[in-house]
């Protein structure tokens, strides 16, 4: 849903002539994912879920009862110690690191010196349905 609310949003965009960067995010989880927005049309990712898991989340989905086991949804005293900051930052700065490095590789391998070059032209979808509303070709054409 977020890459055809994506590219939906973007075609808008462009036919009314806004100016506004289109940030999106929202079951992006990688490099691969980040990529396809950039050529849909985003100008910039964010995520969050895929953050969590980098600093060890196991989506136990106990966040909103603030009883997270890995420590880091939580105010408790004695859950936050289970959670090594320094580490988690440093596992943070490997997850950006890394799609940044995959979202480098794609581009390359797409012709591109520059992620913000990639384009639909890139992209192949893997139905009509998704080809048509993402106005990209179909992956057998």
């Amino acid at each position: 849903p977020t890459l055809v609310a994506l590219a939906r949003a973007r075609k808008i965009l462009d036919k009314i002539g806004a100016r506004q960067e289109l940030w999106i995010g929202g079951g992006l989880n990688n490099g691969g994912d980040f990529a396809k927005a950039l050529a849909l049309g985003a100008d910039a990712v964010f995520c969050a879920t895929s953050l969590l898991v980098a600093m060890g989340c196991t989506y136990c989905r106990l966040c909103y009862l603030g009883k997270c086991p890995k420590g880091i949804a939580t105010q408790d005293v004695e859950l936050r110690k289970k959670l090594n900051v320094e580490e988690s930052a440093q596992k943070i700065a490997n997850f950006i690191k890394n799609s940044t490095e995959e979202i480098k590789m794609i581009a390359g391998v797409c012709g591109e010196n520059d992620i913000h070059k990639l384009n639909k032209g890139h992209l192949r979808a893997l139905n009509s349905e998704i080809a048509r509303i993402t106005e990209t070709k179909l992956c057998s054409s």
